[in-house]
């Protein structure tokens, strides 16, 4: 799952964020699934991430930040917030 998750995060900063319309964009989905998308991403692509969006109302409202991220290197990044609204609310 986690190979996958990773060529998949890749081939989007490549097809994708290489377009420079895609200064920021929001991620679909603040479970596990859009969580580990994030994290997948590399740091300069994770950096435009503006927010998670999802339809949960228990969700919805709440910050996700993530304090387990590690560097290429192995050593512990400083932890990052994003979050989360409502998919009507996106931009």
């Amino acid at each position: 799952r986690r190979t996958l998750l990773q060529a998949r995060a890749a081939a989007f900063e490549r097809r994708v964020l290489s377009d420079p319309r895609w200064a920021t964009f929001t991620v679909w989905g603040a479970g596990r699934d859009g969580k580990a998308f994030v994290a997948a991403l590399s740091a300069a692509a994770r950096s435009r991430v503006v927010a998670l969006a999802d339809i949960n109302p228990r969700k919805v409202g709440e910050l996700y930040t993530n304090h387990r991220l590690r560097g290429s290197d192995g050593a512990l990044l400083p932890p990052f917030t994003l979050p989360v609204v409502h998919t009507r609310d996106i931009r």
